[in-house]
């Protein structure tokens, strides 16, 4: 098995990534930085650490070890001062595909809030599917596979063995509705909080959706009120947003579950939202043409898949 090796991560410093394998063979070595000063990184633990300084962009790693050595072509980002420390989310995996982002709405919602505050993040993919005693989790960007060097025992994490998940200030914290109120109070700028009386807008869209997707002679009259219900409120407040022409909490909560209605709906049952609530498709079209959104979203195929084992008709 695979696991990364943490070259650098001091203070300010990005995530280098590379093979476990690597260290073990490498492991009384030496680094050097594109023919810079070398560095020792002897009796480095499993879960380690380096500093390295004054370099960026991309770069090329060179581990030796006696005639031996070792290039791994890689990023080094060099962040200000004042950039908060990366944390760590676990999220779900998607289908049959446990190296890729999945489709839970509710770890997306934890993913944009971090995006939309710009603080960094690593993200691990826990294959909820499978549930082995070890959750493997893969690295998005693809220079390795993941977990971190002693591993992530997902069970001793959470109990409850859902996700998301996120480490902040030394614990692990389930639960998106939690998770989303502390990233607010610990980084309250730039804010994202829902005016009060904006906050439960849209709050049934979710049920009723589900409701109707899971149950095969279900109405979609309950879902359509609540599509209406806010049809009536987008329609009545400047937008584009719930709560104005800025992104809230609120709007970070619906974009993932309207993506879901919209793209679970259309494959299973050829449902599609009425073109008449015309105010619900440019909500829609605005929350789905953000970066962090475009970032963030599983792909059509993995929503429809994790969707599919709750569909029973």
């Amino acid at each position: 098995m695979l696991a990364i090796i943490n070259v650098c991560l001091v203070g300010n410093w990005k995530l280098l990534e590379g093979h476990l394998s690597l260290i073990q063979t490498f492991r009384n070595s030496w680094i050097r930085i594109d023919g810079h000063s070398e560095t020792d990184v002897a009796q480095m633990p499993d879960r380690r650490s380096h500093p390295i300084s004054g370099f960026s962009g991309r770069r090329n790693i060179t581990v030796t070890k006696g005639h031996l050595s070792m290039v791994l072509t890689c990023h080094l980002v060099i962040a200000k001062e004042n950039l908060k420390m990366a944390l760590e989310v676990c999220v779900k995996a998607a289908v049959g595909a446990p190296d890729v982002l999945g489709d839970c709405p509710f770890s997306q919602r934890v993913l944009l809030t971090l995006e939309e505050k710009s603080v960094p993040y690593k993200m691990h993919l826990i294959n909820l599917s499978e549930k082995p005693k070890w959750s493997v989790t893969h690295s998005p960007d693809g220079l390795s596979f993941v977990l971190t060097g002693n591993w992530i025992r997902f069970v001793d994490i959470n109990p409850g063995g859902k996700v998301p998940v996120l480490k902040i200030d030394g614990k692990w914290v389930p639960d998106s509705d939690v998770i989303v109120s502390l990233l607010e109070k610990k980084y309250p700028e730039p804010s994202l909080k829902t005016p009060p009386k904006f906050a439960s807008v849209g709050s049934k869209i979710m049920s009723t959706f589900v409701a109707f997707l899971t149950t095969k002679d279900s109405s979609d009259g309950p879902l359509l009120h609540e599509l209406q219900a806010l049809e009536n409120h987008l329609k009545s407040h400047d937008g584009p947003f719930i709560a104005g022409e800025k992104v809230s909490a609120v709007d970070l909560s619906l974009a993932p579950k309207l993506y879901h209605l919209e793209v679970a709906l259309g494959h299973f049952k050829s449902w599609s939202i009425p073109g008449s609530l015309t105010h619900v498709h440019n909500y829609m079209h605005a929350l789905f043409s953000l970066h962090s959104f475009e970032k963030t979203k599983a792909e059509e195929k993995y929503v429809i898949a994790g969707w599919a084992p709750k569909v029973h008709y």
